[in-house]
């Protein structure tokens, strides 16, 4: 496949020259494709639900451990509920749902799954060789690694290769950014979700054959592997362009506002695109307007083109500050800057209208939008929404942004649910931010109803800090204040939690103490104490599975 070079964007400025040249005798190109209603929508979501594909997921559980790996083999039912969810996308797409289950390419996607759970955490093309694996396992789950897209479930309820499928498809903008900017830390974006080869592959229009691996470590979180590389539809179609979310109806309930909008270009009908690409996203509601050249940072849509493809050049574009996506919304795209096969200048418009399938749990009704006033600095520390450890009743209705389709989010429902987390005053949850120790200590006394009284001493954390020394936790903070809001090390953490269990081990011994009660797992390919990477920092996300793993693997009180 030919290498993409990507050209991106975050904030445009003089430095890219956005022009309008031959704007105003450029012609407007059809797309070409079907325009979706909104009752064939619903009644293929009815009919491609994965939900009926339940039951057993494997007929062979895959093996990932230290001495043994294999494949293991995903229940052929279960797998047609990823093929049914992918069908479902390219249906609404305008494209043809016919794509097939191909046995081969699920068994080699088999391994390329085992890997990426061996490798828990760290979600690579490149897979190092896990110890104990033998040579012939490792180079098939590593040519499978490699070719395919890698995408992290979290361990909630339902078909999870569909789930898969509607992370592969939810992507940021961000998640194209992640090697160019962030280099191989996964800790940033598109640390669960890597794709290979153009992005949205999935809506290519010859896709035929499709594999699906999938495996877990430990019953946590799953590793799905999606195969999209055969493209060996013989279907005949004449399209300009394939937008996602596409023109006409279009269902909302798989569609967030952080997610990338989307234009596969067909290579047959336009010339190469350049910088001199303009985009318009226009609220109908209210006329709110993005520009990919604002000078209103609010009104900014983030731009990145994928360019050389030879299966069609996208454009790829993400409004800032799209707080919600209504019932009822519209939304026009207007792209100019084009340039048709035979060099004519082109344009494209169409309008997106947004429904809802399923009701959200919350209310969309309200009118707010984005506000184009400076935004207020974020809090360092979670908002104080009044949580005293009490389960909470209003769990259901709370949504935060930024966690749908991460590996934690059903682990963040559950703290929400229990009463150990709260979010921040932005809406969001921050999952890979880091924690502090008071922070952590905070969260592990809530999970054990240990309330925190916040008048009993001039620091909100006195309280926290009064138990853990009355139950001889080594805790940095009792001596030094300056400690408390110091980040935690993983090391640390695993000294407390062994202490809060019983057992009060410092540094290698800790750690290992917690391994062998699987109360927590390592970070990269190296096995025991070396691939748990003590000395690195703890996300919210992975000290709410701790947390979690702790209570549900026998820890019932604090010692």
């Amino acid at each position: 496949m030919q290498k993409k070079r990507i050209i991106a964007s975050l904030l445009l400025g003089a430095s890219v020259a956005c022009t309008m040249s031959a704007v105003g005798y450029a012609q407007t190109v059809d797309s070409g494709l079907p325009i979706r209603t909104k009752e064939s929508i619903e009644s293929k979501w009815s009919m491609y639900n994965p939900e009926v594909y339940q039951g057993e997921a494997y007929d062979e559980v895959p093996v990932i451990s230290t001495d043994k790996y294999t494949p293991g083999k995903v229940n052929i039912n279960y797998l047609r509920g990823g093929l049914a969810r992918a069908n479902f996308y390219r249906y609404i797409s305008g494209l043809p749902d016919n794509l097939e289950l191909e046995e081969d390419y699920s068994k080699s996607a088999q391994y390329g799954a085992v890997i990426s759970a061996a490798v828990y955490g760290n979600l690579t093309h490149e897979p190092r060789q896990p110890a104990y694996m033998d040579n012939d396992f490792f180079y098939t789950a590593k040519s499978s690694a490699r070719g395919s897209n890698l995408i992290t479930v979290d361990g909630s309820r339902g078909n999870k290769t569909a789930k898969a499928i509607d992370r592969y498809m939810g992507g940021s903008i961000f998640d194209l950014f992640k090697e160019e900017y962030y280099g191989s830390d996964k800790n940033g974006y598109g640390k669960d979700r890597l794709t290979y080869g153009p992005d949205l592959q999935l809506l290519h229009p010859y896709l035929k054959k499709i594999g699906i691996g999938l495996a877990s470590r430990n019953n946590q979180a799953s590793y799905a592997v999606l195969d999209f590389t055969d493209l060996s539809s013989r279907d005949v179609f004449n399209y300009s362009y394939i937008p996602y979310p596409a023109q006409g109806d279009f269902p909302a309930d798989v569609f967030s506002p952080n997610q990338a909008w989307t234009i596969i270009l067909s290579y047959s009908s336009f010339s190469n695109i350049t910088n001199e690409v303009y985009i318009e996203l226009t609220r109908q509601s209210d006329q709110y307007k993005w520009t990919t050249r604002s000078t209103d940072d609010s009104h900014l849509l983030y731009l990145n083109l994928q360019l050389g493809e030879n299966s069609g050049e996208r454009i790829h574009f993400q409004p800032k500050e799209l707080d919600k996506i209504r019932d009822g919304d519209v939304f026009t795209v207007k792209v100019t800057g084009l340039r048709t096969s035979s060099d004519e200048p082109a344009e494209l418009k169409y309008d997106v209208k947004f429904f809802y399938i399923n009701k959200p749990p919350v209310d969309l009704d309200d009118k707010e939008k984005p506000s184009s006033k400076p935004p207020v600095p974020e809090a360092t520390v979670p908002a104080d929404t009044g949580n005293t450890g009490a389960p909470n009743e209003k769990s259901s209705e709370i949504r935060f942004s930024d966690i749908t389709g991460h590996w934690s989010e059903s682990t963040v429902q559950w703290g929400i649910t229990n009463g150990i987390v709260d979010g921040y005053t932005d809406g969001k949850f921050r999952p890979d931010s880091q924690v502090s120790e008071e922070e952590f200590l905070s969260m592990l006394l809530k999970a054990f109803d240990q309330k925190a009284n916040s008048t009993s001493g001039a620091q909100w954390s006195d309280s926290l800090y009064t138990f853990a020394v009355q139950h001889k936790y080594p805790v940095k903070g009792a001596e030094n204040r300056a400690a408390r809001s110091q980040l935690i090390t993983r090391e640390s953490m695993a000294e407390i939690i062994a202490a809060a269990d019983g057992a009060p081990l410092l540094k290698d011994k800790a750690i290992d103490y917690l391994l062998s009660k699987s109360y927590a797992e390592g970070r990269s390919n190296e096995s025991g104490i070396a691939g748990f990477a003590g000395q690195e920092g703890l996300t919210r996300a992975e000290a709410l599975q701790l947390i979690r793993n702790v209570k549900e693997h026998g820890m019932k009180v604090l010692q």
